[in-house]
């Protein structure tokens, strides 16, 4: 979905690596963070939210700020000019809405976040207008459906993308 968008933006072969693992939350993010060094990474997308507002398994919204900010700081210590997106993603239903019901205000601390840190916000819950359609497309009240989330988010996060690198292509 983002690197097939960014090369018809111009980025010729755009390289994109999902670091996603099921379950995951901003302990692992930043595990992984420190792990992964590869040189020229030119935006990264952080999105633990979801699991960390999970009440089972889940963190403290002061923890998960925590855990973000040094996310935030060794990415920018790693990679100089990086572009960093705190990324909400889709509401939750049934079950899963019962596991995370402070999952809003976790997305709130997002966008305080990246207002604080001077790093984008890319709003996915906004572009989920019609819960009927959130619901039909989360059929397990968390997860959605790859294509209608593609449909939702490809094109803005694409044209995100590009103006954060200074190529703007596409609308939001």
């Amino acid at each position: 979905m983002i690197g097939p968008g960014l090369v018809k933006c111009g980025f010729g072969d755009a390289d994109v690596t999902a670091m996603g693992r099921a379950a995951a939350g901003s302990v692992a993010g930043v595990a992984m963070v420190n792990a992964y060094r590869p040189k020229g990474i030119d935006v990264a997308i952080l999105e633990y939210a979801i699991n960390d507002a999970d009440i089972v398994d889940g963190l403290s919204r002061h923890d998960s700020m925590k855990n973000h900010r040094q996310m935030i700081a060794s990415l920018r210590s790693d990679h100089p000019g990086v572009a960093i997106v705190l990324m909400a993603t889709n509401p939750v239903s049934g079950m899963q809405r019962l596991k995370r019901p402070g999952l809003m205000a976790y997305y709130g601390d997002y966008l305080t976040l990246a207002k604080e840190e001077g790093v984008s916000f890319f709003d996915g819950p906004a572009r989920w207008s019609d819960l009927h359609t959130a619901k039909v497309a989360t059929p397990d009240g968390l997860h959605p459906d790859p294509e209608i989330e593609a449909a939702l988010y490809g094109s803005p996060l694409v044209a995100m993308i590009a103006r954060l690198l200074g190529q703007p292509c596409g609308t939001p």
